[in-house]
């Protein structure tokens, strides 16, 4: 896949590797980011060309909604969606505090249902479009979950991943491709997450998925997130070993 002029939209792309991504991609195509956080949005948007930013919580219907009725009279030629909203959440990793059932659903709702619920509304839309692409990025905790912790993250990042796999499998045959960038459990727990700041570490995972469009790269690794992948498939046990 060649990246040029693309309608791009970037789901947490005021902050993180959101916003590298669309310092990259805004060079040669237009960037819609969407943040729930006006401050961080304005902010980002005045750091990047190319780019407009819509003001979306996709957790809540109405902002859903409006921001569908404008993808579809504004930008009804999508044809990328990148998923780079925070999956793992440090609240959520750190606390040794027992997660209550009515914790874990709003946790599952806020970062996979979501998720889900979004791409399926996008999807005919990128499907109408030509070379249409999907991205989630997701914590490598998903090939093996943490021990000893009731921590929605894991399930989270497991369901993703297995969704993401599902959708490449169900696709295959079509013209859109699905990609998936798993990054480090704690990349997101830098003390500049949650600003419009750009570390060197989110520089390289953007660069990485841009060979990854040009190469058909499905699956980026970043940090020991390939070690954990081969060991998993190897041996369940041995991925369960490296991350506790």
């Amino acid at each position: 896949m060649h990246i040029s002029n693309y309608v791009i939209l970037i789901n947490g792309g005021s902050t993180g590797i959101g916003l590298a991504a669309a310092e990259l991609l805004s060079e040669n195509n237009k960037v819609i980011i969407l943040d729930h956080e006006q401050l961080l949005l304005e902010k980002a948007v005045r750091s990047l060309q190319n780019t407009t930013g819509i003001l979306c919580d996709i957790t809540v219907e109405k902002d859903v909604t409006a921001l569908m009725e404008t993808i579809k009279t504004q930008y009804p030629d999508l044809n990328m969606l990148i998923n780079a909203t925070r999956t793992n959440d440090p609240d959520m990793i750190n606390s040794e505090a027992d997660i209550t059932f009515l914790q874990h659903l709003s946790d599952l709702q806020a970062c996979y249902y979501a998720i889900v619920r979004f791409w399926e509304l996008c999807k005919p839309v990128l499907m109408a479009n030509q070379d249409p692409a999907l991205v989630n990025v997701i914590s490598n905790v998903a090939y093996r979950p943490a021990t000893e912790r009731k921590c929605p993250e894991d399930a989270i990042n497991i369901a993703l991943h297995a969704h993401t796999l599902g959708l490449r499998q169900a696709l295959a045959t079509s013209h859109l491709k699905v990609f998936e960038m798993l990054v480090p459990r704690h990349y997101e727990t830098q003390a500049d997450q949650g600003s419009a700041t750009i570390t060197e570490f989110q520089q390289i995972a953007a660069k990485r998925l841009l060979n990854a469009f040009s190469n058909d790269e499905f699956e980026i690794h970043l940090g020991s997130s390939s070690v954990l992948r081969d060991r998993y498939y190897r041996d369940a046990g041995l991925g369960l070993n490296a991350l506790n």
